[in-house]
């Protein structure tokens, strides 16, 4: 089943911190419960939700296809469709 995952790591690590994985088959209806502050995070980073449903839905796609660093809280957050 493929699956949408959303990892956090420390710059410079490989093992990541967090790990949000949310299945493909409910990324729908997961999309519209997004809390308001992650949501507000996603988009503080130009990241839009729709545009990742519709990556989602190609089964085309898959890997990293956002990676995000914050360098002055040391933290790197990849979205990847695997």
């Amino acid at each position: 089943m493929r699956s949408l995952k959303i990892r956090e790591f420390k710059i410079g690590s490989d093992t990541p911190e967090e790990t949000v994985t949310i299945p493909l088959s409910i990324f729908k209806i997961v999309a519209k419960i997004i809390p308001k502050k992650a949501l507000a995070a996603l988009q503080q980073n130009d990241i839009d939700i729709e545009e990742i449903q519709k990556l989602a839905d190609n089964p085309e796609i898959q890997g990293i296809i956002l990676e995000v660093e914050e360098h002055t809280k040391g933290v790197r957050t990849t979205i990847s469709i695997e």
